[in-house]
This record gives structure tokens, sequence and C-alpha cells, in this order.
């Protein structure tokens, strides 16, 4: 099991494909798109390079408490330089960096940095929970 985590890509756990907005994105759509897409985070680029990103956390924690408006653009309220993760990293070190970051989604890069998917630590724990089922 451990060295099946070691070895295994995050890859392997199928990525959802990211929703990326630019920094300038009003509060509004970020509002709406959580809504409609209702993914776990929003990865904010700028020249389809990673700058930030938003969580429902950062909606209540940042939006809501901190009195803000749908005007306010995402570049103020997202966790600007956020931790991610390259397609060919591999499952164990993903749970490490989110484990130390208290992170519960992680942006997947490709080799030139541009977003191809975000994993969550759901998406770690029911990989590891299969993985158990299979060794009984």
């Amino acid at each position: 099991m451990n060295a099946k985590l070691v070895q295994s890509e995050v890859s392997l756990l199928r990525p959802k494909l990211p929703v990326c907005v630019p920094p300038t994105t009003p509060m509004s759509e970020i509002i709406q798109t959580f809504q409609s897409k209702k993914p776990g985070c929003i990865l904010v680029t700028n020249g389809g390079q990673l700058t930030g990103i938003i969580t429902e956390r950062d909606i209540v924690t940042k939006f809501v408490h901190g009195k803000k408006n749908v005007k306010t653009m995402v570049r103020e309220l997202m966790t600007p330089n956020p931790e991610y993760l390259f397609e060919d990293d591999s499952i164990a070190f993903a749970l490490n960096r989110m484990s130390v970051v208290g992170s519960r989604n992680i942006a997947i890069l490709d080799k030139h940095g541009i977003p191809t998917g975000v994993i969550t630590i759901e998406d770690i724990l029911k990989y590891i929970a299969s993985e158990l089922a299979i060794g009984k």
C-alpha cells in the first residue's frame, strides 16, 4: 500500500477539470459559479498561469465576514501563490503537501505551469480506501 502511494502519480486520481477565472472577476460571478458548477475551489489565472485560489471557506471567512460587496474583485479575496502539484507528482507527496499546508484542494499543473486539474483530500482518501478494500 505505501509503495503504491509513493509510486502512483496524482493523475491516477483523475483530477477534475479546473474552473479558472482572471483576477478581475467580480465576486458576483464567483458566487454564481460556486452555485452553478459546485467546484470545491476556483483557480485564479493570469495569462494561463496560476496566481491564486478561492474556496468556499474563503467566501465565508473573507467575503461574508469581511463585509465585502459583490463588485469586489476576486484578487482581493483569493489566496495568492497557492500550493500546487505537477501531474507526475506522487499521491503520497500530494497527501503530505496538503497536510502540511492545511489545504483541502490543490491545483495540478502541467510541465508548462498551466492548470490542468484539481484534486481534493477526498479524492486521495477514496483512493486509499479502495486500495485497502482490494487488499482484503
